[in-house]
């Protein structure tokens, strides 16, 4: 069971509001210790969870954490029960399937460090060099250009600076003579073309300046080590350049390493289920034979038996393995979700993992750059919604078996490579633009039978109200924090502590308010403060959208920081919701009295920011378009269904409480129809931009093909013999 699988078995066990549990965990007394629903926790399995724990898990009380991890599988078993039979049975062997690959995982890995030979050759580095030159091409510019280096003391006397922009036709005889007479480095010829590597190589600026240079045909001084470079891009072109064999060493030095690796694994893969068959006897009580009350002892070693592939490479893109097992947790992801899994299926499949390798190897070879903090704040966001749909970083911990810490590292290099890949197609696709003629051709082209059908669809406003926070209360939410962050400095708490009871940021309270983040992930007010604290010390009190927070510092590297933070946020009281519900009613009355249009009303009561400045308009999270698919809209917000069901164009809701999804503030509103579609086909009149998507997404395909084609020419491809007869839609072969 990969991590897919248990994404979707917590996913269902942990989630899903339909599931109501009766858990009663109470102090050890008798034989039991807790019980969820119909479930008990005995003492005697209680002490053996704890001495299995006990050297491997370091937390406070050792015995609430068994207590908790024992509950919540028996909740994972009471949501189970509303599973068919079948699938529970399916899920049971899939949990079992993986504790297996994972302890052949664990065996293979042994083999490997055993029998893993790490020294490699200058010969062998040559080889691999010589025979994957295609590979190492870059793209590299040739400009036509000035250079000039001059020691700083001479150009402070000179007026370099304005004659080395070539300006007037006396510059350059000018640059000529300074060159002559003082110059370190000098180069121009103006019909000439040199590689700019070549040309500034003293030069220390980044790819990305170096990049913008060159295509803005710019001009740059640049002083360093006492010297000033004149730089004068005058004409570039790009050109194909291979990279020198010492730039590719190292990573020539882990491809070596990666094959040796794969080949040990094969090797181990073929080899330890046997040597495991041959030392331990298989017991097979088959159905027949306990019929007649015998039982049938079969050897590892009998002849007809062989060892059962854990996983193998069915296909390859460049240096890029495509595995089995990639292919086989995809097809058990759709079965969860009960989809249609066919002999096609996995056609399908492996073409898409083709495809993405395809994506990946080119963005290598052209080497295009994701950044670390591209990269670990795209991870920050994903782990959290997984955090937040699993329920706890610590149920996440739990259930991967690792460290957050670890899951990170685990995720960070995959995550890097989907970036790539879809950095690459964004490149690929990046001028693809259509013309309305070629939207009306579109749409001319599908047959009349197969023009789509258009579901009903809503265009939403609404009118939101916030409850008025009091001073004191802020004052009171500040009072405590600087209480608690006075008491913290002197010794007399720990930030930890505090943070664990009181902080009302529940996802990190768990983990003693301890976050992981990236510059850019959290709002700025609060990042200005933790990037303004040195490890150790305590912010002041520091607003945000969502309350007050002290914050402390961990750990700063880069862009990536540690911090444990404390969040309060100011009670509302009874009088201030009633206000705010009173101040609807007043808004909601002029309405039905028509004292006051919507958009009056829109300017004039509302305090919704993302809403107010447009009549109110909401738009779908997920789209961007100001219209509403009826058929899924209470899959995107059960809030709003409940309010628009049954409402016709131009009637308003009455108003009920609403809780800001963004902001986390809860508040009153009321919504109206602005607009409301019939079912119907397809048309330019009323479709045009759903039609102009098509047509752009129909183009982008074509671009892709072409493509996809053009660079499997030129691309190592292959595959295993069971998918030639494949119907692939690009062509692979």
């Amino acid at each position: 069971m990969n991590k897919g699988i248990k994404y979707i078995i917590l996913k269902v066990a942990l989630l899903s509001g339909l599931f109501m549990f009766y858990t009663a965990c109470q102090e050890k007394q008798d034989r039991i210790i807790c019980k969820v629903g119909e479930f008990k926790l005995y003492e005697k399995e209680f002490n053996d969870r704890k001495n299995t724990y006990a050297d491997d898990i370091q937390v406070d009380d050792i015995d609430q954490y068994i207590i908790n991890q024992w509950a919540e599988q028996q909740r994972v078993k009471i949501a189970l029960k509303d599973i068919s039979e079948v699938k529970l049975y399916s899920n049971q062997v899939l949990m079992q399937e993986e504790l297996k690959q994972r302890n052949l995982f664990e065996l293979e890995n042994h083999f490997i460090r055993k029998n893993l030979d790490s020294v490699i050759t200058e010969r062998e580095i040559q080889n691999y060099y010589d025979s994957h030159r295609a590979n190492f091409k870059q793209t590299s510019f040739i400009v036509r250009a000035l250079y000039i280096k001059l020691p700083d003391t001479i150009a402070q006397e000179l007026n370099t600076e304005e004659h080395y922009l070539l300006k007037q036709e006396k510059d350059l005889k000018i640059i000529k003579e300074y060159a002559s007479l003082y110059s370190t480095g000098f180069y121009f010829e103006e019909e000439r073309w040199i590689y700019i590597d070549d040309l500034i190589k003293e030069v220390a600026i980044d790819t990305e300046t170096k990049e913008r240079l060159v295509k803005s045909k710019g001009e740059m001084i640049f002083k360093n080590n006492g010297d000033t470079h004149y730089i004068n891009i005058l004409d570039f072109r790009t050109k194909s350049i291979s990279s020198p064999m010492e730039i590719e060493r190292a990573g020539i030095k882990r491809h070596i390493l990666k094959r040796r690796v794969n080949q040990l694994r094969k090797t181990a893969k073929e080899t330890i289920l046997e040597d495991v068959k041959k030392s331990i006897l298989l017991v097979i009580f088959s159905l027949s034979v306990i019929h007649f009350g015998k039982t049938q002892i079969v050897g590892g070693n009998q002849p007809g038996q062989s060892g059962q592939t854990i996983d193998e490479i069915i296909a390859q893109v460049g240096d890029i393995s495509v595995l089995l097992s990639d292919i086989e947790a995809q097809k058990i992801q759709l079965k969860s979700e009960d989809k249609k899994v066919d002999n096609n299926t996995s056609c399908t499949i492996l073409e898409e993992l083709l495809y993405q390798k395809l994506l990946l190897n080119q963005a290598k070879m052209d080497s295009i750059e994701i950044t670390d903090a591209q990269v670990n704040a795209e991870m920050e966001n994903r782990l959290r919604t997984l955090e937040q749909q699993i329920g706890s970083r610590e149920k996440l911990e739990s259930f991967y078996g690792k460290s957050y810490t670890q899951i990170k590292e685990e995720f960070r290099e995959i995550i890097r490579d989907r970036m790539l890949s879809q950095e690459m197609e964004r490149q690929v696709i990046a001028d693809v633009e259509v013309s309305p003629n070629e939207v009306e051709a579109f749409f001319k082209s599908i047959p009349e039978d197969s023009i789509p059908l258009i579901n009903e669809k809503i265009a939403i406003q609404q009118i939101v109200i916030f409850p008025k926070i009091t001073q004191e209360s802020r004052n009171n939410v500040i009072k405590k924090l600087n209480n608690w962050r006075q008491d913290i400095n002197e010794g007399n708490r720990s930030f930890s502590a505090v943070a664990t009871i009181h902080s009302e940021d529940l996802g990190s309270a768990k983990q003693g308010g301890r976050i992981e983040a990236t510059r850019g992930m959290m709002v700025k007010p609060f990042e200005a403060a933790a990037f303004s604290l040195e490890p150790g010390e305590i912010s002041e009190v520091v607003e945000t959208q969502y309350g007050y927070h002290i914050i402390q510092l961990e750990s700063r590297k880069g862009d990536d920081y540690t911090v444990r933070h404390i969040l309060l946020t100011p009670e509302i009281g009874r009088q201030e919701l009633t206000d705010a519900a009173t101040l609807m009613d007043e808004c909601y009355a002029r309405l039905k009295k028509h004292e006051i249009t919507w958009d009056e009303a829109v300017l004039a009561y509302s305090e919704d920011d993302d809403t107010k400045q447009n009549q109110g308009s909401l738009s779908n999270p997920y789209t961007g378009d100001m219209y509403w698919d009826v058929a899924n809209i209470n899959q995107i917000d059960p809030q709003i269904f409940g309010l628009v069901n049954g409402l016709e164009i131009g009637e308003i809701s009455n108003p009920a409480l609403y809780t800001d999804m963004r902001s986390r503030k809860d508040g009153v509103r009321i919504v109206r129809i602005k607009n409301r579609t019939e079912p119907h086909k397809a048309n330019l009149k009323d479709d045009y931009n759903f039609i102009k998507k098509a047509t752009e997404n129909n183009k982008k395909e074509e671009v892709i093909l072409n493509w996809v084609n053009k660079k499997v020419k030129k691309t190592y491809v292959r595959f295993d013999e069971q998918y030639q007869d494949c119907d692939f839609y690009y062509s692979w072969q």
